[in-house]
């Protein structure tokens, strides 16, 4: 099922995914994944460019990033 949604307002209830694949996660949509995302969830995203802000954003969350494969 694909649902196309403002992803500062996602229409999902909290906690209510394991996984959330997602890009160009800005701040704000970061906040909305990590409220539908149940705990000890996966996130996956592609970060373009070097943006050191997602590192310290994740950690605010109480979230490790990791990449893949690793």
């Amino acid at each position: 099922m694909l649902i196309i949604a403002d992803n500062n307002k996602l229409p999902y209830k909290k906690s209510e995914f394991d996984m959330v694949i997602g890009k160009l996660v800005t701040n704000f949509s970061a906040r909305e994944v990590f409220r539908i995302l149940k705990k000890n969830g996966n996130f996956i995203y592609k970060e373009y460019g070097k943006y050191k802000g997602m590192k310290e954003l994740f950690a605010s969350c109480g979230l490790i990033p990791r990449p893949l494969g690793r």
